[in-house]
C-alpha cells in the first residue's frame, strides 16, 4: 500500500515538475519572441534617428544660407532708408542689374555705375522725406543650380520706405501710389559666388507692374 502511494506521489511530483518546466519553456519562448520584437523596434528607431540626423545635417547649411540671404536683404533696405549710398552699393556683383519699374525714376541698369546713379537720383528726389523700412511680407527661396551651377537665393517682399509719421501730425495720409513714399513689390536675387553671396538682380516694382520673381 505504501509502495503504491509512493509511486503515485512520485508520479504527481514528476507531473508537477513537467508542468512547471513546460510553463517555464513557454515563458522563455514568449520572452524570446518579445525580445525579438523589441530588438526589431529598437533597430527601426535607430534607423529613423539616423535618417533624421542626416536630414538635419542636410538642412543646416540651407537654413544658414537662407538666414544669410535674408540678413543681406534687410541690410540693403536699411542702407536705403539711411541714404547710405556706399552701403547700398556694397552687395552688388560687378554684373548686377537693377530693374526699376514704376515711379519715381523708371530705368533699367546693367552696370554698377548706372545703379549708383539711379540710387543717387532717388535720394535726391526724396530729399526732405524721411525714409525707413517697413517689411509687410517677406520670403526667401534657395535655388540650387540657379545659374551656371551657382546656388541662387531669391528674396520676395513688399516694402514701404515711408515713415508712418513723416507726413506730419494731422496731415492727410499719402496716396496708395506715392513716388516720395513708395510701397514697393521688391525682389532681390542673390548668387553664391566663390563662397560669398552677391546681389545680381534687383527689382523695384510699384503695382500694378509685374516682375518674374513674384506672383500677384
Amino acid at each position: 500500500m505504501s509502495e503504491g502511494v509512493s509511486k503515485r506521489t512520485l508520479f504527481i511530483v514528476v507531473a508537477i515538475l513537467v508542468v512547471i518546466m513546460l510553463g517555464q519553456a513557454g515563458w522563455l519562448l514568449l520572452y524570446q519572441a518579445r525580445m525579438g520584437e523589441l530588438e526589431a523596434l529598437y533597430r527601426d528607431l535607430q534607423k529613423q534617428n539616423t535618417n533624421l540626423s542626416n536630414q538635419i545635417k542636410e538642412l543646416q547649411p540651407r537654413i544658414a544660407d537662407e538666414s544669410i540671404v535674408g540678413l543681406l536683404a534687410y541690410r540693403h533696405w536699411s542702407a536705403i532708408c539711411n541714404r547710405d549710398l556706399n552701403g547700398v552699393m556694397s552687395q552688388y556683383a560687378t554684373d548686377a542689374k537693377l530693374y526699376w519699374l514704376g515711379c519715381p525714376l523708371i530705368r533699367n541698369c546693367t552696370d554698377n555705375a548706372c545703379i549708383r546713379d539711379q540710387w543717387s537720383r532717388f535720394f535726391d528726389f526724396t530729399v526732405g522725406q524721411p525714409l525707413c523700412t517697413c517689411v509687410q511680407s517677406y520670403s526667401v527661396k534657395l535655388i540650387p543650380g540657379f545659374h551656371a551651377g551657382f546656388m541662387g537665393g531669391i528674396v520676395n517682399a513688399r516694402v514701404s520706405f515711408c515713415c508712418p509719421n513723416s507726413t506730419g501730425a494731422g496731415a492727410a495720409a499719402p496716396p496708395i501710389v506715392d513716388c516720395r513714399c513708395p510701397t514697393v513689390n521688391y525682389a532681390l536675387v542673390y548668387m553664391l559666388r566663390d563662397g560669398k553671396w552677391v546681389l545680381v538682380d534687383e527689382w523695384w516694382v510699384l503695382p500694378p507692374r509685374w516682375h518674374p520673381y513674384m506672383t500677384y
